[in-house]
């Protein structure tokens, strides 16, 4: 890995590239099916050719905000609060998602069959065969009979052989990649203890906070085992309960980088703008709806999982046509407008995101120019006008930069976020300048502000690096990576990445140093955490 530090003194880092931050799952519906009145011989798994897990695509040096993505699926979070609060904490799973109700004891607590034999699960139907799969993606599920053809579909959606087993790294199997760097480079005695998830403990809860436990935990595989247990045991008639939870199961394996067995699973579902999966096809069931019933996060998580696997064509492509539903909704729905429209913002930072990726830097400012332009009646979010400007910036063009901040400074005095944004973008402007000290004030004056905010603490370390002040930058990184062990695992990588290229610069002792911090942080990182953020 080289040492190059990661700053975001041009763009700020992008949400995970789904779409959806790490801890930003979509809210479950409620009223979950337990009913273990009936038991029934689950199906045993496929099999899938074994593949390690799945690398994290090297990141863009600066990446678009993805600020906006949050408002996709009707999130809870404001586009405008996400740009100076990247990391932390998004929304999550509330309201009553665990029944009160028992589960059935006969269900895997894990969640995985695996080598544990066959399990039962609790749909009254022996030995079903799967109703489709990737290869089959427009094979008729049901039939559109009214009161039959959403409990068709239902029972082929909660098959349990429609699951893989999650790979579990570590000779215990049931260790990570972090628990494995930890047992090579610090001795028993030594060794924090890492506290460990039971997705059974959780399971007994029975409360609306117990998965929000499991997504702060960062506890990826106990959500995704969680999501399959519920799936296969829903009554196959809630087929939103059903798809909303298929969501939920696909985002957290995509958090563990499992981009290949999530597209595995993915493509059981089939082709999700077919018949089949529109209210008009079950009358019955959703009398006078219209429309596809897929969640929109879902199709939005199906057109970036390509570019995760750095098919990045494929999720250009995918992004563009739903970015073209959005704009043909925006005329068809009355009340629903202003969500299609900023769903279309969001596609098109997406879209703009990959464009990056295989650099094609003109086609990129285009579609960021015509989104300013589109939506130059006041309903803009300030955050994209900054993600054009710096994007100029990151070509090295500072003065069509200057011009776009410019378009801010008319609503700094009445919006405390814009005056943040223009602090920010003078900074970034100072810096692109390679003018270290008036950028060190702008940035001291947010700190002032917010002394949190992960984007001007980072580029303040920047800047004291070039001032010479290597130090000083140490001791500020250190401060930042100790307040953010607890944050999403996005912006953790990123600081502990920074703290040890600055430890590779100020010592030759920089091994310790890395062992020294991996053994502080060690308790506090969940699944799927980037251990080579740590540079051993």
């Amino acid at each position: 890995m080289d040492n190059v530090l990661k700053a975001d003194n041009i763009l700020t880092p992008a949400a995970e590239a789904s779409g959806l931050g790490r801890n930003s799952l979509q809210s479950p519906p409620s009223a979950l099916n337990t009913d273990s009145a009936s038991q029934g011989q689950a199906d045993t798994f496929d099999t899938i050719p074994p593949t390690p897990q799945a690398q994290r695509p090297p990141a863009l040096p600066y990446q678009i905000i993805n600020s906006l993505t949050s408002t996709i699926g009707g999130m809870a979070n404001s586009a405008a609060g996400m740009s100076h609060q990247q990391g932390r904490e998004a929304a999550s799973p509330t309201s009553s998602y665990f029944p009160d109700a028992p589960r059935s004891n006969e269900s895997s607590s894990s969640g995985e069959l695996g080598n544990a034999g066959p399990a039962k699960t609790n749909h009254g139907v022996e030995n079903r065969k799967r109703g489709y799969s990737g290869s089959r993606a427009n094979r008729s599920l049901s039939n559109a009979s009214v009161g039959s053809g959403g409990v068709s579909l239902g029972l082929s959606l909660t098959n349990s052989t429609l699951f893989y087993d999650i790979p579990m790294v570590g000779p215990m199997a049931r260790s990570d990649a972090l628990s494995d760097l930890i047992e090579k480079h610090i001795s028993p005695e030594k060794r924090p203890r890492r506290e460990s998830v039971e997705l059974s403990d959780f399971e007994k809860l029975k409360t609306a906070d117990a998965l929000q436990e499991l997504v702060n935990r960062k506890s990826w595989r106990s959500v995704a085992r969680f999501a399959r247990n519920r799936i296969v045991q829903t009554n196959p008639s809630h087929l939103a309960e059903i798809l909303q939870l298929w969501y939920v199961r696909l985002q957290a394996l995509v958090n563990l980088r499992l981009y290949q067995l999530a597209l595995a699973e993915l493509d059981k579902l089939g082709d999700l703008d077919r018949q089949e999966y529109t209210f008009e096809y079950h009358q019955g069931l959703f009398p006078g709806k219209s429309g596809n019933m897929i969640p929109f996060e879902l199709r939005v998580l199906s057109a970036n999982l390509p570019g995760l696997m750095k098919h990045y064509n494929t999720s250009i492509e995918r992004l563009t046509i739903l970015a073209m539903e959005c704009q043909r909704m925006q005329l068809n729905s009355k009340e629903d407008t202003g969500l299609w429209r900023k769903r279309e913002v969001s596609l098109y930072i997406m879209l703009a995101n990959f464009l990056l990726e295989i650099k094609d830097f003109p086609l990129t400012i285009s579609i960021m120019t015509k989104i300013v332009s589109k939506f130059s009646d006041g309903d803009i979010e300030p955050d994209v006008i900054s993600t054009l400007g710096r994007l100029y910036l990151q070509l090295g063009n500072i003065q069509d930069a200057k011009k776009v901040f410019k378009g801010l400074e008319s609503r700094e005095a009445s919006d405390p976020h814009v005056k943040r944004l223009v602090r920010m973008n003078s900074a970034l402007c100072y810096v692109a300048a390679a003018d270290w000290s008036p950028a060190k004030e702008e940035l001291d004056a947010i700190l002032a502000e917010d002394p949190n905010d992960y984007e001007a603490v980072n580029n303040l370390v920047v800047c004291l690096i070039y001032l010479g002040d290597l130090n000083q930058a140490i001791a500020v990184m250190e401060d930042l990576v100790s307040k953010s062990k607890d944050q999403a695992h996005g912006l953790i990588e990123k600081a502990v990445f920074n703290l040890c290229t600055l430890y590779e610069l100020r010592s030759d002792t920089a091994l310790e140093k890395k062992i020294w911090k991996l053994q502080q942080l060690h308790p506090y990182l969940g699944d799927g955490f980037h251990v080579e953020s740590f540079k051993i």
